[in-house]
């Protein structure tokens, strides 16, 4: 959210608002879903610790089924 896409106004309102829906539901989906450890974690971390151990265990599963 800390980045400006275009020199446009218009165009630039639309991607902060569409930035803005995303974290929003980010966050909903975080206090709604997740155990209280990980509603703290940042965007970023939340990749790394999910999404990012996922597909190395989908990674391993393909290598060692071979």
């Amino acid at each position: 959210m800390d980045w400006i896409a275009t020199g446009d106004f218009e165009a630039n309102e639309l991607d902060f608002l569409i930035k803005l829906f995303s974290n929003n539901r980010y966050e909903r989906f975080k206090q709604d879903y997740c155990e209280p450890v990980h509603r703290a974690y940042s965007t970023a971390r939340f990749h790394l610790e999910f999404f990012r151990c996922t597909a190395m265990y989908g990674t391993a599963v393909e290598e060692f089924s071979g």
